[in-house]
């Protein structure tokens, strides 16, 4: 599927930068995300923060003229060209989208300091444009770029070691819920900002199931098949992480990612 996003910030509201890099958007944000295939839009989904403060996801299904989508009052599942589709229900979206997280989850400092091409064939880093819509807080402002991380790219190897890409692929998938405060059943932080050391990964003993590995860890160096979180990434049963969103296993996250884990010699 082709998958396009949109954000929608009300006029004179603005964006709060973490020190952490999580933002805070502003009452009344709308986040979009649309999937198509072979050019014909299959759902569109809405991510609104509504006047109590309060995140809430809700899930469109377009007819098959593609001309009207349809609000889901719950979660269903349709063939659509060939395919089992997903639609999650308003429930399912707050699996993901936790508080530990901030709720939304893509619009981050690290995940959008990279260049954009916007309509019109102008390109621009995506940080900088939004600066210059005047979209963020002058009391939160944005680090310099000579003082911010840009997520690499997982399976572009020209962005970063091999490490940076696994850590990378780690904080985009799962340390929405793998992070202080987060639903994630271990104690264990994927966020990129943590050092290796620090993640509470490596040689840790898993606390939800073994998946029935002996001497199984969460990471084992030099071994994927110890360590749990390459076995979920490649899980396509009820132990498949994430959980939520996945259907197939991710050729580039799990090559980047058990490439990582094979290359390790030790803990830090």
């Amino acid at each position: 599927a082709v998958k396009s996003r949109w954000m929608s910030v009300p006029a004179g509201k603005k964006i709060r930068v973490g020190a952490d890099g999580d933002w805070e958007l502003p009452i009344g944000t709308v986040l979009v995300k649309s999937f198509a295939l072979g050019g014909a839009p299959v759902e569109t989904r809405l991510f609104v923060r509504h006047t109590d403060g309060v995140w809430a996801g809700y899930s469109y299904e377009w007819n098959a003229q593609g001309t009207d989508a349809t609000l889901l009052e719950g979660g269903k599942t349709k063939v659509v060209g060939g395919q089992t589709w997903t639609f999650p229900s308003r429930g399912q979206c707050r699996g993901c989208h936790t508080e530990a997280a901030g709720a939304s989850l893509g619009p981050e400092t690290a995940q959008l300091d990279r260049d954009f091409t916007y309509p019109g064939g102008v390109t621009e880093n995506q940080l900088t444009h939004l600066a210059r819509l005047g979209l963020f807080d002058p009391a939160t402002p944005l680090p310099s770029p000579a003082a911010r991380t840009p997520l690499p790219v997982p399976g572009d190897a020209t962005t970063g070691t091999l490490e940076a890409r696994a850590r990378s692929y780690l904080h985009a998938n799962c340390s929405f819920c793998h992070r202080p405060g987060g639903p994630g059943r271990s104690s264990a932080d994927m966020r990129f900002s943590r050092t290796f050391g620090d993640t509470g990964l490596c040689d840790v003993a898993p606390e939800a199931g073994d998946l029935g590995v002996v001497g199984a860890r969460l990471v084992a160096p030099g071994s994927p098949s110890r360590s749990l979180v390459s076995l979920r990434m490649h899980a396509t049963d009820g132990a498949r992480m994430p959980a939520l969103g996945t259907e197939l296993v991710d050729p580039v996250g799990t090559s980047v990612v058990d490439g990582w884990i094979a290359g390790l010699t030790r803990c830090p």
